[in-house]
């Protein structure tokens, strides 16, 4: 299930790279903001070969992990996004400041991205069921008007954007916020040694990726029993909804 949401979310953000301006690169070798500079760190020259199913089949099989790790995942994902993505400087907040909120409760917003992608698959789901019901002509005019309306978001959205995850990062950001988040929740956790063998990088690579995962998190690690029940909600709806869109499809 985590596997399929993250395929989707990375095939997404690669077309939009495709697509979309370079202002996020731009953004990334600004210097002199450490926070895309963080991100920077997990960006790869080249695509790693390996799959993401089978990238967490070869963690499990080697550095065994609960649920509650890989469910932590999204829910540190989500905080990065949210802070990094704040941080850019745009015409309400020209100084890049951090405009999350200040005590950190911020629980009820995190999860919008995923929401986001959930709402998607069910829409998709519904419009298969839909099609045959609607006239060509209509298809198409709807069709063209959504290309259009979706691109455009899209380009304006990216482009406000530092953190994204795409094929040149998620790898090193799985490993690392696997290694990070297995030494906080559970009390049996390997070296990084091993965590480095498995995830495919060398030993200093992830001492450096692991600081930079902690600063871009703030070090805000602790994950309360509700908000990981609420991402796995999210992550069993999206499933649901995935498995229907692929029903339909058939």
């Amino acid at each position: 299930m985590l596997t399929a949401l993250l395929d989707k979310i990375i095939k997404s953000n690669d077309r939009l790279a495709l697509m979309g301006p370079d202002s996020n690169n731009d953004l990334l070798m600004n210097k002199d903001n450490s926070m895309a500079q963080s991100v920077l760190s997990f960006r790869g020259k080249h695509i790693p070969q390996i799959s993401l199913e089978q990238y967490f089949q070869r963690i499990q099989k080697y550095c065994p992990i609960t649920n509650d790790v890989f469910i932590s995942l999204l829910v540190y994902f989500d905080r990065i996004s949210k802070r990094c993505n704040n941080c850019v400087p745009s015409q309400d907040n020209p100084d890049g400041e951090d405009t999350n909120n200040k005590n950190g409760n911020d629980n009820d917003n995190n999860n919008d991205y995923y929401n986001s992608n959930i709402n998607n698959s069910s829409n998709n789901s519904n419009n298969n069921n839909n099609n045959s019901s609607n006239n060509n002509s209509n298809n198409n005019s709807n069709s063209n008007n959504n290309g259009i309306n979706e691109k455009n978001h899209n380009s304006q959205h990216q482009q406000l954007q530092i953190f994204v995850m795409d094929s040149y990062n998620i790898h090193r950001l799985i490993i690392a916020g696997v290694t990070v988040s297995t030494k906080f929740f559970s009390d049996l956790f390997y070296s990084n040694s091993r965590y480095a063998r498995v995830g495919g990088i060398s030993l200093q690579e992830l001492n450096n990726l692991e600081l930079q995962f902690l600063l871009m998190c703030d070090f805000h690690l602790l994950i309360s029993v509700e908000e990981l029940q609420r991402y796995a909600d999210l992550l069993a709806r999206f499933w649901q909804n995935n498995l229907k869109t692929n029903e339909n499809l058939n």
